[in-house]
């Protein structure tokens, strides 16, 4: 397909090994004072035009000379580079890459990414599907690395997002872990760029970093995205040799055993593979559930030369979530923790998951990229959990309970397909992208209920075990639901460059078809059906980017999302053709790095702003629309390395939800200050050298449970992290993680006004990795 396309561009199929572009050679006027060598490829970057690409380890800490006169780009890069023992060469597309100097002909491979490596991240292909440098794209972006995934100890997406500036991580009374961006538990997530509903629920053995993009992301997947987007990125295969294996063992029982290895196939090493398999087994849960379970297997193969970089694989991922740890707000408090499990011992959530992708980027000439992704995933979701429903006694502590069960099948195929133009109109840059999204989701849903099984009254503080009713069986099956949605979209999105001036602009239009929906009764056997719902949508995006100094950068955007909307009722002004939801959001901020590179740091400001939320009009029995939340917030961020030996992630969110319509309407989950911070030392002196420390704290304010003045308010809490760690040359480390050392009770965020999760108390976990 992308062959015949570039025929009929007249551009060539095939690249060779190397390339000289009209940027490469034109001459430029420089004047860079000597100073860090990351620094100064920046500028020679910026004055020019031409993409440089470097590891940021390879030059850390490496100085270049000052860079004076006119100048090819070519001729300053090898200035800059004269006394690093670096070496570069110029690519198919007319990048020109800095790296170590290796013998023999200079091929490009597969490398380990920088995310393996440290906690700072250079670049996300997500944002501008241009690989842009994060400090040059006008939005606020968090990565977390998968060192720092691996550091940290975490052990699912949900524990990663607490590292994030603007996110809220939260437990629902069903079970189903959860997060909201800024505010909105309506988030896209992504797999590798493309849409993914269950991303969120990928085992961290496979993940190579987790990118969170602030505000509505509309531009990227379409519908259902309010608050922001989470896009997990996983491992890729590396032409360099890995063999990892990880075993842990924690509080509860806790045994996790993961093996990742990758390398070279061929000689010339262009084609590469990777394998990672991981397996958990837990006794059972600070609730007293069943322990949780997981078994997770990646395989790909990735050909990378000059011109062309494709991956293929398959996953598999196999998880079982017990039911939460929880207690009750009532009586204008919060209760005591029951010390009965509030439910049977195997209850929770199982998911089960099957991914095949593939990613494809191939450069026809410098000045032309195509760009193509797919993934195809199909999940079982089996959910069985009790959970409150209200108090039958107060006074006696007794709890109408009821079963959600049922057994919920997802199949997605979602694909993101551009072509992006690299040029210049006079003195101006462009990195333009013009592409096709889509993706098709297909739901089944069993659901299981039963008239004398599916409630129970509870005693939930007596001594004894309830012996809660088992519900799933053929005779209670209850309902067949069957949903079909699609939606297919064009899009632009162009980079421009002009000094040091950068903007991001987007357009989308998003054709969004909800095709009629079923639910088939088991008992009166009747089949009820919904109408088909189109939502056609045309969304913007516009940034601009100031940098101030090579090091430092300020931006302002604007970015948009939609929800689309359908209920079983009439719209007041008339039919039953509703507008989607819809939110705005206005940013403004400034990036930075360390003059090394090794540290970066960013503040944002913004308004988030929501419309067309549905309001019932009993008078008249149908819906109108009208304004209904907005959120002023702060975020600071900052990642990466203070110091040798010295890594940090900070984070620090101020944020006010109200309703700008209805004054005594009060959000849940929805504390004002949210701080965390993770920092590891590893000493540098000979006698202690190999040794580290770590020290974790994540602080909360208190939040509301419900939407009134009157709702019960949790109070915040602090929880502190401790670790000790020692590496052995390279080939084996020892990792001790104490979280919740001074054992605290800490109360988790919920909407609900009886429901209250509560946080493990102190748990420890002792992780050995073997590198061979």
């Amino acid at each position: 397909m992308w062959g015949a396309l570039a025929m009929a561009m007249g551009l060539p199929a095939y690249a060779e090994t190397a390339a000289t572009t009209t940027s490469s050679v034109a001459v430029k006027s420089y004047a860079i004072p000597a100073g860090p060598l990351a620094n100064t490829l920046r500028e020679i970057s910026r004055v020019s035009g031409q993409t440089i690409r470097f590891e940021t380890a390879d030059v850390q800490d490496v100085k270049a000379p000052e860079i004076n006169g006119s100048l090819a780009t070519i001729e300053a890069v090898q200035r800059a580079i004269s006394d690093s023992g670096l070496t570069m060469s110029t690519l198919a597309n007319g990048t020109i890459q800095v790296h170590v100097h290796m013998l023999g002909a200079i091929t490009v491979t597969a490398t380990r990414s920088e995310a393996e490596q440290g906690y700072k991240a250079s670049r996300s292909e997500t944002a501008t599907r241009s690989g842009a440098d994060l400090k040059d794209v006008p939005q606020a972006i968090t990565v977390i690395t998968a060192k720092a995934i691996e550091d940290t100890q975490a052990q699912s997406v949900q524990d990663v997002l607490q590292n994030v500036a603007g996110v809220i991580t939260r437990s629902s009374a069903q079970g189903t872990p959860s997060y909201s961006i800024r505010g909105f538990t309506q988030t896209s997530t992504l797999s590798n760029g493309i849409d993914d509903p269950y991303a969120s629920s990928s085992n961290v053995a496979g993940i190579d970093r987790v990118e969170v993009l602030k505000g509505p992301q509309a531009i990227l997947s379409g519908a259902n995205t309010l608050g922001g987007g989470v896009n997990i990125v996983g491992k890729k295969p590396t032409a360099e040799r890995i063999r990892d294996v990880t075993l842990s063992y924690g509080t509860h029982d806790d045994k996790t055993g993961s093996l990742d290895i990758g390398d070279a196939i061929t000689q010339d090493k262009k084609l590469s593979y990777r394998v990672v398999g991981s397996m958990t087994r837990q006794d059972h849960s600070e609730a007293g559930f069943d322990g949780r379970e997981a078994n997770y297997a990646l395989g790909e193969l990735r050909w990378k030369d000059d011109a062309t970089d494709v991956t293929v694989g398959a996953s598999y991922d196999d998880s079982y979530i017990p039911q939460n740890y929880y207690t009750f707000a009532l009586t204008g408090g919060v209760q005591e923790i029951p010390a009965m499990r509030l439910g049977n011992a195997h209850d929770g959530m199982k998911i089960e998951s099957e991914r095949y992708f593939y990613n494809l980027e191939h450069s026809f000439a410098p000045w032309v990229t195509a760009v193509s992704r797919l993934q195809y995933s199909k999940t079982e979701q089996d959910m069985n959990v009790w959970g409150t429903q209200f108090p039958i006694s107060t006074a006696n502590m007794i709890m109408n309970m009821v079963n959600s069960n049922s057994i919920m099948n997802y199949k997605t195929l979602s694909g993101d397909h551009y072509l992006r133009f690299d040029f210049d109109t006079g003195l101006v840059g462009h990195k333009l992208s013009a592409g096709i999204n889509h993706s098709q989701t297909k739901i089944n849903t069993l659901s299981y209920y039963s008239s004398s099984l599916s409630a129970a009254q509870v005693p939930v503080y007596q001594d004894e075990q309830y012996n809660f009713p088992n519900l799933r069986g053929s005779d209670t099956l209850y309902s067949d639901y069957k949903s079909n949605s699609k939606q297919y979209a064009f899009f632009l999105q162009d980079l421009i460059s002009l000094g040091d001036w950068h903007a991001s602009l987007g357009v989308r239009h998003t054709n969004y078809i909800s095709e009629p929906s079923s639910t088939y009764y088991y008992t009166s056997q009747n089949t009820t059906t919904t109408t088909k719902k189109e939502t056609d949508k045309t969304t913007f995006n516009a940034g601009l980017v100031y940098n101030v100094t090579p090091n430092t950068s300020v931006y302002a955007n604007y970015s948009g999302g939609f929800l689309p909307q359908s209920p079983i009722a009439t719209y007041c002004s008339g039919g039953t053709d509703f507008p989607p939801m819809e939110t705005e959001n206005k940013e403004v901020g400034v990036k930075g790095e360390s003059p090394t590179g090794g540290l970066s740091w960013g503040l944002a400001a913004y308004q988030l702003d929501q419309t067309n939320v549905l309001q019932y009009n009993a008078a008249e029995r149908c819906y109108d629309t009208r304004k209904a939340k907005r959120i002023n917030g702060v975020e600071l961020e900052t990642s990466g390395r203070i110091l040798p030996g010295w890594n940090v992630l900070f984070n620090y969110t101020f944020a006010e939800a109200k309703d700008v319509e209805v004054s005594t309407t009060y959000y849940a989950a929805q504390p004002k200050h949210q701080l965390n911070v993770f920092t590891t030392y590893d000493f540098q002196s000979e006698r202690l050298k190999g040794y580290g420390l770590s020290l974790g704290v994540n602080a909360f304010s208190d939040s509301r449970l419900g939407t009134t003045a009157a709702a019960t308010a949790i109070p915040g809490g602090a929880r502190v992290d401790v670790g000790a760690s020692y590496q052995h040359n390279k080939d084996w480390s020892l990792r001790l993680g104490i979280k919740n050392v001074f054992d605290r009770t800490l109360y988790g965020y919920s909407s609900s006004t009886l429901y209250v999760p509560v946080y493990d108390g102190r748990t420890a976990t002792l992780t050995w990795k073997y590198s061979f």
